[in-house]
């Protein structure tokens, strides 16, 4: 039987494929965002994404603060 997800807070941290099925994207169009959606480096080549980071990326967007 599938779990079902944790409902996300401001503070999940998601990894890109996360962030791409929760904006309804795929991976290839996150990657081509400009600019691209504010991301935590872990490691070398390990990205992961907050939340909050992200809805308030997506804020400044809708307001014409978009570069």
């Amino acid at each position: 039987m599938k779990r079902k997800p944790e409902p996300l807070g401001p503070f999940s941290v998601l990894t890109r494929g996360q962030l791409a099925s929760w904006l309804q994207v795929s991976e290839r169009t996150l990657d081509r965002l400009n600019p691209p959606p504010p991301s935590l480096a872990l490691t070398v080549g390990t990205k992961r994404y907050l939340l909050s980071d992200v809805v308030s990326w997506l804020q400044s967007r809708r307001n014409g603060n978009a570069a």
